[in-house]
């Protein structure tokens, strides 16, 4: 027996079926675990099955530390839901529940407690380096647009603020706001990146 749930940031539509595809119920409900958990509650022995989403992947998370036996899909993957035209709540939980009754559908791993939250941190770090390098890139566009070639090896160190603190008389009134608000956004990016644990 088998569960589909349609979940959405704050609906989810569910179809309960038994083996032999007959359905049991269909149901909207809010996206509340306490809520869903009510409804599936009769369901325990069912195999659950959730998109891969971002709401999908939390409640999946929530229905796992209940107990329950829970399958995350990418519906990409899957022609019968990635090609059906109707693309309905309630189509899509139904179409969920079957394919994985027929078996014709892989999982994805749904990561433990721990290591979802290196991957966190990872993803946070990686995006603060990105951050980084675009408001470096920022502030050396706009120094370049007035003709200014800082020297130093690292132009937000000491010596290569120095460079720029010399000449922030070549620019006008806003483009000097501008550069200071990047000098110290990035250093603060730095300063975060450097406190941000791996």
């Amino acid at each position: 027996m088998v569960s589909g749930l349609d979940v959405h940031k704050r609906s989810v539509y569910a179809t309960a079926m038994e083996d032999n595809v007959a359905l049991i119920v269909q149901r909207n409900m809010e996206n509340n675990i306490e809520v869903v958990n009510g409804f599936l509650f009769n369901y325990r022995d069912h195999d659950i099955v959730i998109e891969s989403s971002t709401s999908g992947k939390y409640l999946s998370k929530e229905l796992s530390m209940l107990g329950y036996k829970v399958h995350l899909i990418n519906p990409a993957k899957v022609p019968e839901i990635a090609n059906n035209c109707k693309k309905t709540d309630r189509e899509d939980s139904f179409q969920l529940a079957d394919v994985f009754r027929k078996g014709g559908m892989k999982e994805i791993y749904i990561l433990s407690g721990d290591i979802e939250n290196v991957r966190s941190l990872v993803r946070y770090r990686h995006s603060l380096g990105g951050e980084i390098t675009l408001k470096k890139n920022k502030a050396h566009a706009l120094l370049t647009s007035y003709g200014i070639i800082i020297k130093a090896t690292d132009p937000f160190g000491k010596k290569g603020l120095r460079e720029i603190e010399n000449n922030y008389n070549n620019l006008n009134y806003s483009d000097k706001i501008v550069l200071r608000s990047l000098i110290m956004t990035y250093h603060l990016l730095r300063k975060d990146l450097h406190h941000t644990p791996v």
